[in-house]
């Protein structure tokens, strides 16, 4: 068996311009789309939008950034981590605008997006205290139930359990 030496990439003068490129010997016209290949990638395009619209929400800029998360959510081809990211932001904008009610199903579309287990914890309990907040007591124990199943957290554990007890008085 003959083992070949990789080779240094080829450079080739342009002679339009002058400039030196570096060809590893494919079409220069060949567009890598970052989908293939060992080192997949994600265009930050959308993430520099979702992080643009966490700071028109801080800037109290709400109308831009409900345009933004809009705009990211009609996109048919939005990647998965940006849409993992997508309802959490659009719950935050809503309770931001006192919409309470409106934030709740954007927190249950992130809990079943979500992967780790400890964020879906922190949405149910963040869920939970909108509930209570809107005196659905019912819709509010049941999420701080899902906010114990999730969370191994200590803290969040007891806050779960403190809050289903006071949710008892209510």
């Amino acid at each position: 068996i003959k083992k070949e030496e990789p080779q240094a990439p080829k450079t080739e003068k342009k002679e339009d311009n002058g400039l030196i490129s570096l060809n590893s010997g494919e079409d220069v016209d060949s567009k890598n789309d970052g989908k293939t290949g060992a080192l997949k990638h994600q265009p930050a395009f959308q993430d520099i939008q979702l992080w643009y619209a966490k700071i028109l929400i801080e800037r109290d800029k709400y109308l831009e950034a409900q345009r933004i998360l809009k705009d990211l959510d009609n996109n048919s081809n939005i990647y998965k981590g940006t849409n993992m990211d997508l309802p959490v932001v659009q719950a935050y904008l809503q309770i931001k605008l006192k919409n309470i009610a409106q934030a709740i199903p954007y927190l249950k579309e992130a809990i079943v997006l979500e992967k780790n287990r400890i964020l879906k914890g922190r949405y149910a309990f963040i869920m939970g205290q909108l509930n209570q907040e809107l005196g659905n007591g019912e819709a509010a124990y049941l999420a701080f139930e899902q906010a114990l199943k999730y969370s191994p957290d200590y803290e969040m554990q007891f806050s779960s359990k403190l809050k289903i007890a006071q949710n008892a008085w209510i």
